[in-house]
């Protein structure tokens, strides 16, 4: 983005000093974020540090009048999202979560061709996130990969807060049934009402050390069916038939970009994001 002229200047922050020598490229390095925060005009700051430490540096960088991207999930429970939301609007900036899936280029076309388009009224929508990688430290599978299937169905659903979960079901690498925090895989199904005479059921499916890799989402409507693989994002299939997407941007620079635009955060926007951490917190408990 930077070679492009997007952008102009890019620092990092980590409190390993290693990663000075492998990020590479940076202007400039930090190891201390409130030194970063005092020492550089930043426009925007992505957090993408462990899930626990949200709050808390959310809170100093929007205290900074900083926009601020923070990896999903944006806090550890809808409360603590709600007080990151409060403090953006007590400095007027903006703050998002890191849903990257909303500005993947075959998940928008997926959004046009419901309820309206090709595909019609959605009445099913299956989301599928397989990796052959190991579960990661301090995450469980629900914040670590359902949680941007989640998100998909809100957006799919055009974000429709009506909800009722259907069943949750976990399970550790040998296929046993056990705990969300020790799972490895999870099912999770649940119901959205986007209109009230209208709804749609979600399967959720992701899970760790898994035998091959699979980034799929297929929605089901009146009339037809789409699908994405949403591990590529210039294309989509309708039908059947394959499509390709025209100047299709990559989802993480259409997430800066969008971001960067951003002057506050709207209340449509802070609705959708509260809205999938409200659900998050449904699974938790």
């Amino acid at each position: 983005m930077r070679s492009k002229g997007q952008i102009d200047r890019v620092v990092g922050c980590d409190i390993d000093a290693g990663k000075n020598t492998r990020l590479g490229q940076l202007d400039a390095m930090y190891s201390d974020a409130q030194t970063m925060l005092d020492s550089e005009q930043l426009d925007l700051v992505i957090l993408a540090t462990p899930n626990d430490t949200h709050e808390w540096l959310g809170a100093a960088i929007l205290g900074a009048s900083i926009h601020c991207l923070i990896e999903k999930p944006i806090a550890s429970t809808s409360a603590g999202a709600q007080q990151l939301f409060d403090r953006a609007k007590d400095t007027d900036v903006f703050l998002t979560s890191g849903y990257l899936l909303r500005h993947h280029a075959g998940v928008k076309k997926l959004r046009e061709l419901t309820p309206t388009g090709a595909v019609g009224a959605l009445k099913n929508l299956t989301y599928r996130r397989h990796t052959a990688r190991e579960r990661p430290a301090k995450t469980n599978v629900v914040e670590g990969l359902a949680s941007h299937g989640i998100d998909v169905a809100f957006f799919l659903g055009n974000d429709g807060s009506e909800v009722s979960l259907r069943s949750e079901d976990y399970f550790d690498a040998k296929g046993q049934s056990t705990t969300r925090e020790n799972a490895t895989k999870a099912l999770l199904k649940f119901e959205v009402q986007p209109q009230a005479s209208t709804s749609f059921e979600a399967l959720i499916d992701v899970g760790w050390g898994q035998n091959a890799e699979s980034r799929e989402i297929i929605v089901e409507g009146a009339n037809g069916t789409a699908s994405v693989d949403f591990g590529r994002h210039g294309s989509y299939f309708l039908n059947g038939a394959g499509y390709e997407i025209d100047q299709a941007m990559p989802p993480l620079e259409a997430q800066v970009i969008a971001t960067l635009s951003q002057k506050s955060v709207t209340r449509k926007h802070r609705q959708a994001v509260m809205t999938t951490a409200t659900l998050l917190d449904r699974f938790s408990n």
